[in-house]
């Protein structure tokens, strides 16, 4: 019985595979080639992309890998012969980026990505946290917990339980 839930439990989770290409290899996950290179994701969860001749990978950060939370929305995003690895990747204007952890989040405006994650503070708390919001105003954004917006300037608290509020024509927030 004990055998049969090992390898049932096993089994959901990728395999490693090895890649090889022009007498180079690599080992992991995802693994992508191009113009003799190879590169594979350190972990079942991270991703690999390929674009004009380039490489990128990226997996979840280690700690993320203790905390029991749902590690499977990395991504990879390529645009204009460069990429990003993480979470909510968003590109303009030949920029990408991603948000570093499943919490964090990325907007584009005015031609450039706005990315936030949690304060290692909020991470602490990481099986409880929500995902954050991002605001944009007037070509400027800011990602977090409870933005709020004014006179071009845009706010956020980077932990949950914190607070903004915007008077004098300025943003304030709790942490």
């Amino acid at each position: 019985m004990l055998t049969t839930l090992a390898v049932l439990l096993l089994s959901q989770y990728p395999q490693a595979m090895c890649k090889t290409t022009n007498g180079t290899a690599a080992c992991g996950y995802d693994c992508k080639a191009t113009n003799g290179q190879v590169a594979c994701a350190r972990t079942p969860w991270g991703r690999c992309v390929a674009t004009n001749g380039r490489l990128f990978c990226g997996d979840p950060p280690g700690w993320a890998l203790h905390t029991g939370v749902d590690l499977s929305g990395l991504e990879c995003l390529a645009t204009n012969g460069t990429a990003a690895c993480g979470y909510d990747c968003t590109s303009t204007n030949g920029t990408v980026a991603c948000a570093a952890t499943p919490w964090g989040r990325c907007v584009a405006t005015n031609g450039r990505v706005f990315c936030g994650d949690p304060s290692a503070r909020a991470l602490h708390f990481a099986t409880g946290l929500t995902r954050m919001e991002c605001l944009t105003n007037n070509g400027t954004a800011a990602c977090g917990y409870d933005c709020r917006a004014t006179n071009g300037t845009v706010a956020c608290s980077q932990v949950p339980w914190g607070r903004c509020v915007t008077t004098n024509g300025r943003v304030f927030c709790s942490e």
